[in-house]
């Protein structure tokens, strides 16, 4: 099977209302994925840079109580479709939390809650690659990361709320391609442990049926057993990884599953960490 990096940016973009992608000059018109923030008072909140860093309103000094901003990482380069998050400093009030989703809106899916309680540095939930001293590193599988802040109710004029983080772009995951109407996915050494630290995307887009209708695809897991909360297998809906999420599995669910994408494609992200392996998921698809 040929292996290709596909970025095909078919998803819808926007954040209160729902905005068509757009073009200008035959380009991407980057000003249409800018989002709308719910209030004024919010930061720069669009990057396209391959780094750069975000903050809360007023950081390193509290934000006005009640406060909520979105920002979004979009990078458009082909060399450069994963993104890195990571949180330098935070300080929430019990009501306040960041979401951060791999993608461009809130239908994508959520990889990464923080609340008050990370005020503590101790925590380890899934998604994170990796966590030094408190601060995580919070990976997208896409060129996208939609970030939700949610400031919430401020009840101590003595202490400075906020939070600020820097991001990274890198090179993207290893992606395999498929255009047949049928096949078998199995995860890696299937029925044998799959192996640590690994991240593979895969792609499926059924072919025209010949009477100009593209049929959409349904897969059916007929096995799965991962470690749970730590590996999974993300199930998308189009040809993007950053785009609508279907579904999401971990551990050990009842089989068979069922998934019916709405479209003519399908892209499916399996991650692993650093230890414990199963034996992972075997699935095949057909067009309905």
């Amino acid at each position: 099977m040929k292996l290709i990096v596909l970025v095909v940016v078919l998803a819808i973009f926007g954040c209160e209302a729902k905005k068509k992608i757009s073009f200008k000059n035959g380009q991407l018109d980057i000003e249409a994925l800018k989002p709308e923030n719910k209030q004024l008072g919010c930061p720069q909140n669009f990057f396209t840079a391959l780094s750069g860093s975000l903050a809360s309103p007023n950081f390193p000094y509290s934000y006005t109580s009640g406060i909520n901003c979105n920002y979004r990482i979009f990078v458009s380069s082909s060399n450069y479709n994963r993104i890195s998050l990571n949180i330098n400093s935070i300080l929430l009030p019990d009501d306040g939390k960041i979401l951060i989703y791999d993608g461009i809106d809130e239908d994508s899916a959520l990889i990464y809650t923080v609340n008050s309680s990370m005020n503590s540095g101790a925590f380890r939930l899934p998604s994170v690659k990796s966590a030094t001293g408190g601060t995580p590193n919070i990976w997208s599988a896409s060129n996208a990361m939609y970030i939700s802040f949610v400031g919430g109710t401020l009840i101590n004029n003595l202490i400075n709320y906020g939070f600020n983080a820097t991001y990274t772009a890198y090179a993207g995951i290893t992606q395999s391609y498929s255009s047949n109407s049928t096949g078998l996915l199995n995860s890696p050494n299937y029925p044998f442990n799959y192996p640590n630290n690994y991240d593979r995307i895969y792609t499926i887009i059924t072919p025209n049926n010949g009477t100009n209708q593209f049929p959409r695809l349904q897969l059916r897991i007929t096995d799965f057993v991962t470690e749970n909360n730590y590996d999974y297998l993300r199930i998308v809906d189009g040809s993007w990884i950053g785009g609508e999420l279907i579904a999401s599995y971990t551990g050990n669910p009842t089989t068979p599953i069922v998934v019916n994408s709405s479209s003519n494609a399908i892209s499916l992200y399996f991650h692993s960490d650093e230890a414990v392996n199963y034996r992972g998921f075997s699935l095949f698809w057909l067009t309905i």
